[in-house]
């Protein structure tokens, strides 16, 4: 099995995810890599990790999304009357 194929496997984990999305850095990514049989160069944990931070709202876009703020680049409905 190639690394692009044990990667694959790695992330059909749910599980495994979880735990990679909860590592602070390079040194924990490798780690986590290394308990499951893969070895990870550095700029590689590094890509992981931005992956993993792209694909998590932030703050202010899950506040946005629950109706926390009002989106500036949103404009409000107007309300028109009806008949």
């Amino acid at each position: 099995m190639d690394k692009q194929e044990k990667i694959t496997e790695l992330l059909a984990d749910p599980n495994l995810v979880r735990r990679l999305s909860e590592c602070a850095d390079t040194d924990a990514v490798k780690a986590l890599a290394a308990e499951n049989g893969l070895e990870l160069m550095d700029a590689e944990a590094a890509a992981a990790l931005d992956a993993i931070g792209e694909s998590e709202l932030q703050r202010s876009e899950l506040d946005a999304v629950s109706g926390g703020i009002v989106n500036p680049h949103i404009p409000e409905p107007v309300s028109q009357p009806c008949g």
